[in-house]
């Protein structure tokens, strides 16, 4: 029931903390945390800030990040979600 939870959680914060701030793909969307397997972003531009562009321009993502970088912060979010204890119910 917790991994669950926290997967559900680790959603939410993905879409409101990581999808847009630190990359934008053009064809991405919502659940990238569960259904991007790694494809968040494709050849993307290198960028100060992020902003949302049509699917004719490059995908971004923020100076500073990598997609191994994304890789790091996803492994983080699963790892963090298996080391929870059991939530009482």
């Amino acid at each position: 029931m917790n991994l669950v939870l926290m997967a559900f959680v680790c959603t939410w914060a993905w879409d409101a903390f990581v999808n847009g701030k630190i990359y934008y793909c053009t064809d991405g969307g919502t659940f990238d945390f569960l259904l991007g397997g790694g494809d968040w972003v494709h050849n993307p531009e290198s960028v100060a800030r992020v902003v949302p562009r049509s699917m004719s321009e490059p995908d971004e993502i923020k100076n500073g990040w990598s997609i191994t970088g994304l890789w790091y912060l996803w492994s983080t979010f699963v790892a963090v979600s298996f080391g929870q204890k059991r939530v009482p119910f």
